[in-house]
């Protein structure tokens, strides 16, 4: 009896792993990575010069998960600025073909842009947007952050402290 019973708990356990395994995987949500390229992290803030015109470029990448790999469909990224900055376009799409121009006041008086319709997918090459902005004229630190959001999920915000000479 007792070598019966082992085997219908090590039956049922076995059972159950799978699918606590088919559950995480069909509701696990996308995981985003965003990359600040081309500039130089020092000390923990990305450094640039006052009063320049510069190009922001950021990686796009799907990371997944160990146990899934869902698809990132109809993303949607605000890409705000401290109120000092001049953000004046925002390019994205598989090659940069898409463009917007219109500027909009956020959270904490920020100045942000808007890209939608993104689409990432596993195991693929990641996507870029790059942010054309003018840099403020005084020095110091000032936050930069990305926030993402999907159709159903959210996909974090993403900080980048930028620190003008």
């Amino acid at each position: 009896m007792s070598a019966i019973s082992c085997l219908v708990d090590t039956l049922s356990f076995i059972f159950l792993g799978i699918i606590a395994f088919l559950t995480l995987k069909h509701t696990a949500k996308p995981k985003l990575k965003v990359k600040l390229k081309d500039i130089e992290k020092i000390r923990g803030s990305y450094w640039v010069l006052a009063k320049e015109e510069i190009e922001l470029r950021f990686q796009l990448l799907n990371v997944g998960h160990v146990y899934a790999k869902p698809a990132i469909v109809d993303m949607t990224l605000y890409v705000n600025f401290h109120p000092d900055f001049e953000p004046y376009s925002l390019k994205f799409g598989s090659i940069l073909e898409l463009e917007t121009q219109e500027v909009a006041r956020g959270k904490e008086n920020s100045k942000y842009l808007v890209a939608t319709g993104i689409k990432l997918y596993n195991r693929e090459p990641g996507e870029f947007i790059l942010a054309k902005i003018h840099t403020p004229r005084k020095s110091g630190i000032y936050p930069c952050w990305i926030s993402a959001r999907s159709d159903h999920d959210d996909l974090g915000y993403h900080y980048f402290p930028i620190k003008v000479l």
